[in-house]
């Protein structure tokens, strides 16, 4: 019987395609399939993490380190009844305070209750004079009264156009930036080189920095129609 040469090439040009169809189909497969997570280096939390279910912290007068101390994250520090003194936060890496106040009662007309603050890694915190501060985990959400420490437009108060006052008076300052930079610094309260309201316009992302004020009130400004 004679062999047909042409049959035999065509049969195995039909294989070869079969098994070259079946390998492209095999790797589209594989491309559809989810892979595993990379779960050798952990991502790190944000400091804007949900701190709901998360306990209070006390630190005694001292030094602190933000990571080993105490975890980062938003809180609001507090002392006990007629306690006061000094908490101060550096900056990353730095000696340059971002946060400096004189927390507790000192007098009627000189008093911050409490201190908004958002802890990174590493970032050193000295207490001074002060028996107990309490760190309060921060929950973030929209308001329109602001307490002394940081905030930030977006996350805290909306954008927009505000009169800003001082809830009872009381003098200190309002620091606006912008990608590090001051926009504007507000004198608030009853003192002689004081403004019992100012007009400020936040913008989406712009840091606030409350200093010696218990609490500052946004009033917004209604748009002319």
């Amino acid at each position: 019987m004679k062999i047909n040469s042409k049959k035999i090439y065509i049969g195995i040009v039909i294989i070869v395609f079969i098994l070259m169809s079946i390998f492209v189909s095999n790797m589209r497969h594989d491309d559809l399939q989810p892979t595993e997570k990379d779960n050798s280096q952990a991502i790190p939390l944000s400091v804007r993490e949900d701190m709901i279910g998360k306990s209070p912290i006390t630190l005694k007068s001292g030094n602190f380190i933000v990571g080993v101390d105490i975890p980062a994250g938003r809180y609001s520090a507090t002392t006990v009844e007629y306690d006061f003194g000094s908490v101060t936060v550096y900056e990353l890496g730095t000696k340059v305070p971002e946060v400096s106040e004189i927390l507790g009662f000192i007098a009627e007309t000189a008093y911050v209750e409490s201190i908004a603050l958002t802890l990174i890694e590493s970032q050193e915190i000295k207490i001074e004079r002060l028996g107990h501060v309490v760190f309060t985990p921060l929950h973030t959400e929209l308001k329109t009264e602001l307490t002394t420490g940081i905030w930030e437009v977006g996350h805290d108060i909306k954008p927009g156009t505000y009169t800003a006052s001082s809830k009872d008076g009381l003098s200190g300052s309002i620091a606006l930036l912008s990608d590090e930079d001051i926009v504007a610094i507000l004198k608030l309260g009853n003192g002689e080189s004081d403004k019992k309201s100012e007009i400020v316009t936040l913008k989406n992302g712009q840091v606030i920095r409350i200093s010696r004020i218990p609490t500052v009130i946004f009033e917004e400004v209604e748009k002319k129609k």
